[in-house]
């Protein structure tokens, strides 16, 4: 019987270290094949034209720095710095602007029982399925009769709309386990609602509005559809714009495109080593409250 127990328990201990096994190589898969792309693109960057048609994998044989400096100044006259400082502003702005609106309009879902609220409930989640490329036709024709095209601005502007319903609901999520406790004792000093929530809630919710800056600003940067409508002149181009200097009518200048991009990837990397505890804070604060 002892041996017998004996067996069962080595055959359970190994199974359990199998399917560790199996885990952890699965997990270093998955890592691999997410850093891939990175790995593709700055590998690439720093190659000739002709290294990168025939070894796109393999490692440069000659390291070419030179194409990260000519990326950089794609004419006498312009350069992807002009084109990121535009970036920044629309980003800037656009995120800015999600943040406020999507905020006070999840606070107000989620706390407030009006008229009407089960249907914007409906039409948030509607406009989760409706494809951002049927709207770019009746978009062109709204903002030109306005005049309000080859604006950074209203780019931005553009940028909040598309990224609102998202927002809202990701954030009435996180509002929904907020303690009411908080607020309750706030307004028995004395304190209104608005007060409440600039004070209080915002605050504490600095995490979440950090996950939500976070999944928007890669979809507000690197966005180059709504911008190729909005945008005609060449100085207010974003940098997702500034990649059809590179290609030509029958050619394409490889090593400059890779180059572009990179740098292009760089701020948002960056931004996800910087904000990378708060960011995950946020992401799971909902579900720990």
């Amino acid at each position: 019987m002892k041996t017998l127990s004996m067996q069962r328990s080595n055959f359970r201990l190994s199974l359990s270290m199998l399917m560790g096994l199996a885990i952890n190589a699965f997990l270093i898969a998955w890592a691999i094949g997410q850093l891939f792309p990175l790995y593709y693109l700055f590998n690439n960057s720093l190659k000739t034209q002709s290294e990168i048609m025939r070894f796109p994998v393999k490692l440069p044989e000659t390291i070419q720095f030179q194409n990260w400096s000519n990326a950089w100044s794609i004419t006498n006259d312009v350069n992807l710095g002009n084109f990121m400082i535009n970036s920044i502003i629309v980003v800037t702005v656009g995120l800015s602007l999600l943040l406020v609106v999507s905020a006070l309009a999840a606070y107000g879902l989620e706390r407030y029982i009006f008229p009407g609220k089960g249907g914007i409930n409906v039409l948030l989640l509607l406009s989760l399925a409706v494809p951002i490329h049927s709207l770019v036709i009746p978009l062109w024709i709204f903002f030109r009769d306005l005049g309000l095209r080859n604006s950074l601005f209203w780019l931005a502007v553009l940028y909040c709309v598309t990224h609102l319903a998202f927002s809202i609901l990701i954030l009435r999520s996180y509002f929904a386990s907020f303690p009411r406790e908080l607020e309750e004792a706030a307004r028995v000093d004395g304190a209104s609602d608005l007060r409440i929530f600039w004070r209080i809630v915002v605050p504490i919710s600095r995490g979440a509005l950090a996950s939500v800056a976070a999944l928007n600003v890669i979809g507000m940067w690197n966005e180059l559809l709504l911008a190729l409508v909005m945008l005609d002149k060449t100085d207010l181009r974003t940098i997702p714009l500034s990649l059809l200097f590179f290609k030509g009518e029958y050619s394409s200048d490889l090593q400059r495109i890779f180059a572009a991009m990179a740098i292009m990837v760089v701020p948002t990397i960056l931004l996800y080593i910087i904000f990378q505890e708060q960011i995950t804070k946020g992401m799971t604060a909902g579900a720990l409250k």
